[in-house]
């Protein structure tokens, strides 16, 4: 990859690289750090938690594609990719938590969590993005 390649990707894909970033530190903090409240207590709240963020990075992932290339006519190809990232970032996590974290653990149920929240978000941008503008 060329260096004229890697500024467009940053240009365009900023928003999603912060989110991303974002989404890791979270993912990494110790649970014992967090705010307590009783909504909180919310059954499988953390899996909740990862799809909303999941489905943030998918929505700003597209919107970054068409920021790139406005008249881009988005295919299957865009949304397989963004779903193929987003899942191979959920797993990459989990690892991380797994064999570097002595306070988190992995869970196979947050990285379907994940590819729930980027479907959803995945499905947000086509409805938004795509047939909004027709």
């Amino acid at each position: 990859m060329d260096l004229k390649k890697i500024k467009t990707l940053f240009k365009y894909q900023l928003l999603t690289i912060l989110w991303a970033i974002f989404i890791y530190i979270l993912c990494m903090s110790n649970p014992s750090t967090l705010p307590k409240h009783r909504f909180f207590n919310i059954p499988n709240f953390d899996k909740w938690v990862h799809a909303f963020l999941f489905a943030i990075m998918a929505l700003l992932f597209l919107l970054g594609f068409k920021r790139q290339t406005p008249r881009l006519y988005f295919n299957t190809k865009h949304y397989f990719s963004v779903l193929f990232c987003s899942t191979v970032y959920g797993v990459f996590i989990e690892l991380v938590q797994h064999f570097y974290t002595s306070n988190r653990h992995a869970d196979a149920y947050d990285v379907l969590a994940d590819l729930i929240g980027a479907v959803l978000g995945c499905a947000l941008a086509y409805f938004w993005l795509i047939r909004g503008k027709k």
